[in-house]
């Protein structure tokens, strides 16, 4: 069932079709609606792709009740990156987008972004925001963000330095040409999609088009992510030779918002003298991000939260 996207003999995407991967792991309770979501697209040819990374709870059940209306295919435990990749390998959609197993397509998440790909045969990829389950209420319009729509061959610097994070649906090429780095734990994403869009057009649009859903469970695999790969998503995205050097102007401020990143997780884990020493470290790197006050709080609730641990 593989295929080699540089290989001459790959047989050419549906046209119209969009494949959805949807990579998961022991996420058999929130499995269902993510698949639903894809099922209920109002666009007319949609491919459902699940990647079991090796579940041992109820996944395959869930996945066997949608039938042939799904394609499931089970590994051995390898990490989201190599599920996302066992994707790209397989799709035949002319698209490609990718879902997480917790998260949920807006009903017209992929007409209104194949649309736009249609109309523009220049873009590569239209992105879309992201709401969390909490702010969702489909019966009202999302409110739209200052300066969208638009486009840009930049949006790789914009998911570097954290201006922008949206979900993305790219043309097939541009989709399967490359893959996640298998070496990462987390920001894989990041890596994935800052390669992608280098060098190519994208649509930004001023709409929602992923529910995200936060729960425990989430946030502990996170946190295990996080302490696992500390800072090789730098070097990773950096070093790639592939970039010739075109992002090292970037590599100060992208060093500096992933420790920010990192205190603020630390922070939020109860973890604080990790903390406290991401967040010196980014002030180290550059030190003008002392004066984003609301890191610097958390830096200072750290401190006496520390310092009082150690004194009691």
């Amino acid at each position: 069932m593989n295929k080699d996207p540089e290989n001459k003999d790959t047989p050419r995407p549906v046209t119209g079709r969009v494949s959805i991967i949807i990579p998961t792991y022991n996420y058999g309770n929130y499995l269902g609606d993510a698949v639903n979501s894809c099922l209920q697209q109002t666009h007319p040819d949609v491919e459902t792709i699940v990647i079991d990374d090796g579940s041992t709870d109820n996944t395959r059940s869930v996945c066997e009740s949608f039938g042939d209306r799904i394609t499931y295919i089970y590994q051995q435990n390898s990490g989201v990156s190599a599920a996302r990749n066992a994707g790209l390998n397989i799709v035949s959609g002319e698209y490609v987008t990718f879902l997480d197993s917790d998260d949920i397509l807006t009903p017209g998440s992929v007409s209104t972004r194949v649309d736009i790909l249609i109309k523009d045969p220049t873009l590569s990829m239209a992105v879309g925001g992201i709401l969390s389950l909490e702010d969702y209420d489909p019966s009202s319009p999302a409110p739209s963000k200052p300066g969208q729509p638009y486009i840009t061959d930049r949006l790789y610097e914009d998911l570097l330095i954290g201006r922008y994070s949206g979900a993305g649906l790219l043309r097939s090429a541009p989709a399967t040409r490359f893959r996640f780095p298998q070496n990462l734990t987390n920001g894989e994403d990041i890596a994935y999609f800052v390669k992608v869009s280098f060098g190519n057009k994208v649509y930004v649009m001023d709409e929602p088009v992923l529910i995200k859903r936060r729960h425990d469970g989430c946030l502990s695999r996170d946190f295990e992510k996080i302490m696992k790969q500390d800072m090789a998503i730098i070097t990773t995205i950096m070093d790639d030779p592939y970039y010739g050097g075109k992002l090292d102007h970037l590599r100060k401020e992208f060093t500096s918002r992933r420790y920010l990143s990192l205190s603020r997780s630390m922070f939020n884990a109860g973890d604080d003298r990790n903390a406290v020493r991401y967040y010196l470290r980014a002030i180290k790197t550059k030190p003008g991000d002392i004066f984003k006050l609301s890191r610097f709080t958390k830096f200072i609730r750290a401190c006496f939260r520390l310092a009082f641990s150690r004194s009691s």
